[in-house]
């Protein structure tokens, strides 16, 4: 999962603690890669079935994050893919995807999404996306980690989908949050931290933009952004579960994130099947062995 850190200009995005299944994992990874006969091939696709352009930016798809050369940022029209290249030598660790709208022509300066510099001189939006997220790694043994993550808010449906190549694992399956409306985001939810913080008994999750409603905040998007909260503040540490009280995981499940309507929602319109907070790896986590095509798709058709 990721999280959002103050930069000099606006929210730059920034990986957070990784999880430890995932930390598991990359120690062992030489172990891995001399265990595994063969290297398989690993691939990852983004498409647009929206009714409009979108641009898609990338996190850690490049030499510096452990992968090859991709761009930063890509256009889809309606109904255009994109392939990534991959990386069939060496682990590409907590890629991250998320979609912008009403961007120039470089792919920046955008309406929505643009949470990273460089940002229009009002400054970043704020930090609400839906965000396919994937650890690769190569091998006919490699674990590829796959994900959901809705821990920052809702932005527009999205879909991961494995297509189980060489290896599959149990939860080798997809992601799938299909819709969040405007009439089901919370504008009433209880963030008092159970009631040590009274002036945030009552808010309103739901973000507009130039009066249309363009997603729906997490908790901790919401007291980090709109109310200027640093992420180990009490009163947002529950929250975003971070602090000495609330960083780790039984404390963060046990805290009062885990029981909002935000996070109620999120688990029942995608299926429990998605991150709707920090650690919430038993609905979030999926993972498949071996030679994997990931697909994540925006706005994928609903299910029947």
């Amino acid at each position: 999962m990721f999280g959002y850190g103050r930069g000099r200009r606006g929210w730059a995005l920034v990986a957070s603690r990784a999880r430890g299944a995932v930390r598991s994992l990359l120690a062992a990874l030489p172990l891995v890669l001399a265990a595994s006969a063969a290297l398989a091939n690993n691939a990852l696709v983004v498409q647009n079935l929206c009714a409009e352009t979108i641009w898609i930016q990338q996190q850690n798809m490049n030499p510096a994050g452990g992968g090859v050369n991709n761009p930063v940022v890509v256009e889809l029209a309606p109904k255009a893919s994109h392939t990534y290249a991959i990386s069939n030598t060496v682990a590409t660790p907590s890629v991250a995807l998320w979609p912008k709208t009403g961007c120039d022509s470089t792919g920046q300066n955008c309406k929505t999404g643009q949470q990273a510099a460089p940002c229009p001189p009002e400054g970043c939006t704020y930090p609400i996306a839906s965000m396919p997220e994937v650890t690769f790694v190569p091998g006919t043994s490699g674990q590829t980690f796959i994900d959901a993550s809705m821990v920052n808010g809702f932005s527009l449906p999205v879909s991961i989908v494995p297509s189980k190549n060489s290896g599959h694992t149990s939860n080798c399956t997809p992601a799938v949050c299909p819709t969040i409306t405007e009439t089901s985001c919370p504008t009433t939810e209880n963030l008092s931290t159970n009631g040590a913080f009274p002036a945030y008994k009552s808010v309103n999750l739901r973000l507009y933009e130039s009066g249309a409603f363009v997603g729906c905040m997490a908790p901790c998007a919401y007291l980090t952004k709109v109310e200027g909260l640093q992420p180990t503040d009490a009163a947002a540490a529950a929250y975003c579960c971070q602090g000495p009280v609330y960083g780790q995981s039984a404390a963060c499940k046990a805290g009062p994130v885990a029981t909002t309507k935000y996070v109620s929602l999120i688990h029942k319109a995608c299926a429990s099947e998605v991150y709707a907070y920090p650690y919430d790896d038993a609905n979030g986590t999926h993972s498949c062995i071996g030679s994997v095509t990931i697909t994540a798709t925006f706005c994928p058709p609903v299910p029947k």
